[in-house]
C-alpha cells in the first residue's frame, strides 16, 4: 500500500462576484499541462437550487517523478449561488457567472504508488529504512517542489480571479 504524505493542507481561495467558471477550469487545466501533470478529474457534480446552481469539481492531477514517487495536487472547486449573466466588455457581450467561489488546494507526495515494497514484511521493513535514511534528501526535494507548485497554482488562480475584478 502506498504512503501518502500531506505536504500542503487546505490552501483556500475565496471569491465572490463575476467570474467565468469555464475559463477558470481551462486555466487550471492549462497550468497542469504546462507543468507536466497528468490531468485526472475525480468528481464533477451540478445541483440546481432556487438560489442558483451549485457546482463541485474535484481534480487530482499527478506527476510521476520516479517509479517510486509521484506528486499529487488536489483541487476542489465549489461554486455556490451561481447564476449566468451577460456582461458587456469592450463593446462585445460576454457570458459570465455570478456567485461565490471557494477553491481548496492540497498537495501530496505519494511513495510506492505501485505497491512494489508491500509484498512481504521484510520488504516493508526495507522500505521504511529506505524512506527514513536513503530517500530522505530526495523526499525533501519533492516536498519543496510540491509546495512550489501549489503556491504557483494558487497565484495563477488568484491572478485570474483578480483580473476579472477590473474588467
Amino acid at each position: 500500500m502506498s504512503e501518502i504524505r500531506t505536504v500542503v493542507d487546505h490552501v483556500i481561495i475565496s471569491y465572490s462576484g463575476l467570474f467565468s467558471l469555464s475559463e477558470l477550469y481551462r486555466t487550471s487545466r492549462e497550468w497542469f499541462g504546462n507543468k507536466g501533470y497528468v490531468y485526472w478529474e475525480v468528481q464533477n457534480t451540478e445541483n440546481v437550487l432556487e438560489s442558483g446552481k451549485e457546482i463541485y469539481i474535484c481534480m487530482e492531477p499527478f506527476s510521476k517523478i520516479t517509479d517510486y514517487a509521484k506528486l499529487v495536487i488536489r483541487v476542489q472547486i465549489n461554486a455556490m449561488e451561481l447564476t449566468d449573466v451577460v456582461v458587456k466588455v469592450d463593446e462585445t457581450r460576454k457570458r459570465m457567472n455570478k456567485g461565490k467561489l471557494k477553491i481548496v488546494l492540497d498537495g501530496y507526495l505519494v511513495t510506492d504508488y505501485e505497491g512494489h515494497w508491500e509484498k512481504s514484511p521484510m520488504s516493508v521493513f526495507m522500505r521504511t529504512i529506505y524512506d527514513k535514511f536513503i530517500f530522505k534528501t530526495r523526499t525533501s526535494e519533492y516536498e519543496s517542489r510540491i509546495e512550489e507548485d501549489v503556491e504557483n497554482l494558487r497565484g495563477t488562480l488568484k491572478s485570474f480571479l483578480n483580473l476579472l475584478k477590473y474588467q
